[in-house]
């Protein structure tokens, strides 16, 4: 706790001049590194002590951060004095971030991924001050030191609703889509054609193929369309795999290309970001091999990644004299979570650390288990489908809490009906999914084998009731349940066989309303109609 003035509360260790100030911080108090007394060619850390993110372990996406605020009170501006944020797993610390003294710096908050070092591992933490001579500085200041897991809860999708055409009552089949966990994107440059063809000839050894970008992800495979060669003694080649300096960091088995169709090669986990290049070798073959296919990118705007590699030099295609293309290769890969934001996700917080001074110490646990627990179903009602009347729906209520991906909502209304569903994971929601309706509205066929129809439904003017059993009464009411109309069919024709009766419904206000029909007998049943 930096209010006792002791950093052995929260387990710190500190270092050669750090302190903590009780007159400063974001709010004070905060840790501090005093530039006197005096050092020179100096290196003095605060270090936590060891952190877990593997405790509670979670197969639900997650990310980890380290989030703390820092300032400078700077003397010299001589960028020599440093503040550099260091991770370890074990012994080896790694910078994270690293800070010069080039002029005063305000309160400043920072937000560091550490996801790749701190996921289901135990690590330390360490701001270590290092410099030529303290004195070129007064001060560093630390504070609101916090490190918390981000989850990130995917939403099931292809939600649907449809109603079963089930003639004895009305249902509605609700399924949808496990959510995925991987976000799989295909990287595709080509148009599916090609304007030329090429291969690399027996005895000689070089490299064909593309450029591609990603945001950081795991390379999953290669397609590649092979051209047939009427010649080809069907060599085998190899895929190989480089980053964007051109470093080789996989390779393919190798594999005897099949032509006329997209020939998927598997790769070992391989991680890319930014720029990588998937290059076929052909590592002085003895015969001769299928060819690539070329597609000219000039005119389209298309970018010009075609290269060639000869195991020393790296060219693009059109510095041989071809036009400007792309090769049929195409990449599939499995984009990492960005917690940083610009995914999907619905993304939710927990703390893993908080030393700040307000809590007091850093917590070890972290509470939750692993993915999906359950699905939460909700639903609301129209009670006037019109589009953009929102206002008159009801309220969304749970109807299901179950596990599996689909749900029969029975015997309904004659009335329209939204729903969304949520995947519930233990350790917080995705949120709504995509909303989708279906209505269920009384008209002719729906009512031929049940006493009655009605129709035109939804009605403006008039409605037309055709009933086909003896009906003494009819009464009207709307959506609250007030009459607002009766009918007495013998009295309107002066014949209670009367089968037809038309209502002028032109005056009722828009809503759902309700036909009450009362045999000779006192039996009674109801049908709905819409007026528009």
């Amino acid at each position: 706790d930096w209010s006792t003035g002791q950093f052995d509360v929260n387990l710190w260790t500190a270092g050669e001049n750090w302190v903590i100030d009780g007159g400063n911080g974001n709010p004070a108090p905060s840790a501090k590194f005093s530039s006197l007394p005096k050092q020179t060619n100096y290196s003095s850390s605060l270090v936590s002590f060891f952190l877990s993110a593997g405790w509670g372990k979670s197969t639900t996406p997650n990310c980890i951060w380290l989030d703390f605020d820092y300032l400078l009170d700077d003397i010299s501006a001589s960028g020599t004095e440093k503040l550099t944020i260091e991770i370890a797993i074990g012994d080896t610390w790694t910078t994270l971030k690293e800070y010069s003294n080039t002029g005063d710096v305000s309160w400043t908050t920072e937000h560091i991924n550490i996801t790749a070092f701190a996921l289901d591992d135990v690590f330390r933490i360490r701001f270590n001050t290092n410099g030529v001579n303290s004195e070129m500085i007064n001060y560093w200041l630390i504070d609101n030191i916090n490190i918390s897991r981000e989850y990130s809860f995917v939403l099931p999708t292809n939600f649907k609703a449809v109603n079963t055409g089930n003639s004895q009552q009305n249902d509605i089949q609700l399924s949808w889509d496990e959510p995925q966990w991987e976000n799989i994107a295909e990287l595709i440059q080509d148009d599916s054609t090609w304007e030329n063809v090429i291969n690399i000839n027996p005895g000689y050894t070089g490299w064909l193929g593309n450029k591609f970008t990603s945001a950081a992800a795991e390379l999953r495979s290669i397609d590649i369309m092979w051209l047939n060669n009427i010649n080809s003694t069907h060599n085998p080649v190899v895929m190989d795999i480089f980053d964007g300096n051109h470093s080789l960091i996989g390779s393919s088995e190798a594999f005897v290309p099949v032509p006329g169709s997209w020939q998927k090669v598997a790769l070992p986990d391989l991680n890319v970001e930014g720029d990588f290049y998937t290059m076929v070798r052909f590592d002085e073959q003895s015969g001769i091999v299928d060819y690539l296919g070329m597609d000219i990118t000039a005119p389209s705007g298309r970018p010009n990644n075609g290269w060639f590699y000869d195991g020393t030099t790296w060219s693009q295609m059109n510095e041989f004299g071809y036009a400007e293309c792309i090769f049929l290769i195409r990449s599939t890969v499995s984009l990492l979570n960005n917690c940083a934001g610009g995914d999907s996700y619905r993304k939710q917080s927990q703390n893993i650390s908080d030393s700040n001074h307000k809590s007091g110490k850093l917590l070890k646990s972290v509470t939750g288990s692993s993915s999906l627990s359950h699905y939460d179903l909700y639903r609301r009602e129209y009670q006037i489908p019109v589009s953009g009347q929102d206002s008159l729906l009801t309220e969304w209520v749970r109807i299901a809490t179950i596990q599996s991906n689909n749900y029969l909502d029975q015997n309904l209304d004659f009335k329209c009906y939204q729903y969304y569903v949520e995947a519930m994971y233990y350790e917080g929601s995705s949120g709504p999914s995509e909303i989708d309706e279906e209505c269920f509205l009384v008209g002719i066929d729906d009512l031929r084998a049940a006493g009655a129809k009605l129709y035109p439904n939804p009605a403006s003017d008039f409605l037309t009731i055709e009933v086909n059993t003896n009906v003494d009464n009819i009464a009207v009411y709307n959506s609250t349940g007030t009459l607002v109309s009766e009918i007495q069919p013998g009295m309107v024709s002066g014949n209670s066989l009367e089968k037809k009766i038309r209502l002028d419904v032109s005056n009722f206000p828009p809503g759902i309303y309700s036909l009450k029909f009362t045999t000779a007998t006192g039996e009674s049943f109801s049908r709905k109609f819409v007026k528009m």
